[in-house]
Protein backbone atom coordinates (compact mmCIF):
# COMPACT_ATOMS: atom_id res chain seq x y z
CA UNK A 1 0.00 0.00 0.00
CA UNK A 2 1.33 3.43 -0.92
CA UNK A 3 2.15 5.72 1.99
CA UNK A 4 0.76 9.27 1.92
CA UNK A 5 3.25 11.92 0.79
CA UNK A 6 4.67 14.30 3.33
CA UNK A 7 3.04 17.73 3.21
CA UNK A 8 6.34 19.23 2.03
CA UNK A 9 6.39 16.85 -0.97
CA UNK A 10 3.01 17.93 -2.31
CA UNK A 11 3.19 20.14 -5.40
CA UNK A 12 -0.48 20.79 -6.12
CA UNK A 13 -0.02 19.80 -9.77
CA UNK A 14 -2.31 16.75 -9.66
CA UNK A 15 -5.55 18.61 -9.03
CA UNK A 16 -4.78 21.22 -11.68
CA UNK A 17 -4.21 18.40 -14.17
CA UNK A 18 -7.56 16.82 -13.25
CA UNK A 19 -9.28 20.20 -13.63
CA UNK A 20 -7.62 20.74 -17.02
CA UNK A 21 -8.64 17.28 -18.23
CA UNK A 22 -12.23 17.78 -17.07
CA UNK A 23 -12.50 21.21 -18.70
CA UNK A 24 -11.00 20.04 -22.01
CA UNK A 25 -13.43 17.12 -22.01
CA UNK A 26 -16.49 19.31 -21.46
CA UNK A 27 -16.85 18.17 -17.88
CA UNK A 28 -16.26 19.62 -14.45
CA UNK A 29 -14.83 18.91 -11.02
CA UNK A 30 -16.92 19.48 -7.90
CA UNK A 31 -15.49 19.75 -4.41
CA UNK A 32 -17.20 18.61 -1.22
CA UNK A 33 -15.29 19.39 1.95
CA UNK A 34 -16.08 19.23 5.64
CA UNK A 35 -13.67 20.15 8.43
CA UNK A 36 -12.57 17.08 10.33
CA UNK A 37 -14.10 14.69 7.80
CA UNK A 38 -12.06 15.34 4.66
CA UNK A 39 -12.47 16.46 1.10
CA UNK A 40 -13.95 14.68 -1.90
CA UNK A 41 -13.39 15.69 -5.52
CA UNK A 42 -15.99 14.39 -7.98
CA UNK A 43 -15.12 14.34 -11.68
CA UNK A 44 -18.07 14.67 -14.07
CA UNK A 45 -17.57 13.89 -17.76
CA UNK A 46 -20.18 14.11 -20.51
CA UNK A 47 -21.66 10.88 -21.80
CA UNK A 48 -20.77 10.19 -25.41
CA UNK A 49 -22.66 7.78 -27.63
CA UNK A 50 -20.52 4.98 -29.06
CA UNK A 51 -19.24 5.40 -32.56
CA UNK A 52 -16.17 5.69 -34.66
CA UNK A 53 -13.27 7.56 -33.18
CA UNK A 54 -12.13 10.67 -34.99
CA UNK A 55 -9.07 10.10 -37.15
CA UNK A 56 -5.80 10.98 -35.49
CA UNK A 57 -3.86 13.71 -37.24
CA UNK A 58 -0.82 13.51 -35.01
CA UNK A 59 0.27 15.68 -32.12
CA UNK A 60 -0.49 19.38 -32.19
CA UNK A 61 2.56 21.57 -32.64
CA UNK A 62 3.97 23.07 -29.46
CA UNK A 63 3.21 26.69 -28.68
CA UNK A 64 6.07 29.06 -29.48
CA UNK A 65 6.47 31.72 -26.84
CA UNK A 66 8.39 33.95 -29.29
CA UNK A 67 10.53 35.27 -26.42
CA UNK A 68 7.55 36.53 -24.39
CA UNK A 69 8.72 37.36 -20.86
CA UNK A 70 6.99 35.42 -18.06
CA UNK A 71 7.38 36.03 -14.34
CA UNK A 72 6.83 32.79 -12.41
CA UNK A 73 6.06 33.35 -8.71
CA UNK A 74 6.48 30.05 -6.88
CA UNK A 75 7.99 29.14 -3.51
CA UNK A 76 8.11 25.38 -4.14
CA UNK A 77 11.47 24.54 -5.73
CA UNK A 78 10.18 21.49 -7.63
CA UNK A 79 7.20 23.36 -9.10
CA UNK A 80 9.24 26.48 -9.89
CA UNK A 81 11.93 24.45 -11.63
CA UNK A 82 9.35 22.51 -13.64
CA UNK A 83 7.44 25.65 -14.64
CA UNK A 84 10.46 27.68 -15.71
CA UNK A 85 12.07 24.80 -17.61
CA UNK A 86 8.84 23.94 -19.42
CA UNK A 87 8.16 27.56 -20.37
CA UNK A 88 11.76 27.98 -21.58
CA UNK A 89 11.42 24.87 -23.77
CA UNK A 90 8.32 26.48 -25.31
CA UNK A 91 10.23 29.63 -26.23
CA UNK A 92 9.37 31.89 -23.29
CA UNK A 93 11.94 33.93 -21.37
CA UNK A 94 11.34 33.26 -17.68
CA UNK A 95 12.19 35.00 -14.45
CA UNK A 96 11.52 33.09 -11.24
CA UNK A 97 10.58 34.85 -8.00
CA UNK A 98 10.27 32.71 -4.88
CA UNK A 99 8.16 35.18 -2.91
CA UNK A 100 6.00 38.30 -3.22
CA UNK A 101 8.86 40.69 -2.45
CA UNK A 102 10.99 39.31 -5.29
CA UNK A 103 7.98 39.40 -7.63
CA UNK A 104 7.25 43.05 -6.81
CA UNK A 105 10.90 43.94 -7.40
CA UNK A 106 10.76 42.30 -10.84
CA UNK A 107 7.51 44.08 -11.68
CA UNK A 108 9.08 47.43 -10.73
CA UNK A 109 11.87 47.06 -13.30
CA UNK A 110 11.90 49.13 -16.49
CA UNK A 111 10.87 46.14 -18.61
CA UNK A 112 8.14 44.25 -16.72
CA UNK A 113 7.14 40.76 -17.87
CA UNK A 114 4.34 40.27 -20.37
CA UNK A 115 2.77 37.52 -18.27
CA UNK A 116 2.63 36.71 -14.55
CA UNK A 117 2.21 33.13 -13.35
CA UNK A 118 1.48 32.55 -9.68
CA UNK A 119 -0.11 29.93 -7.46
CA UNK A 120 -1.70 30.93 -4.20
CA UNK A 121 -2.43 28.23 -1.65
CA UNK A 122 -3.31 28.08 1.98
CA UNK A 123 -1.32 26.07 4.48
CA UNK A 124 -2.77 24.26 7.47
CA UNK A 125 -2.31 26.15 10.72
Amino acid sequence: MRQPAALSDLTGLGLSQVFGFATQSGGEVRVQSEVGKGTMFVLYLPRVAGGTAAPTTGPEPLVDGHGTRVLVVEDNVKVGTFATQTLAELGYVTTWATNAEEALAELAKDVPPSTLSSRISSCPA
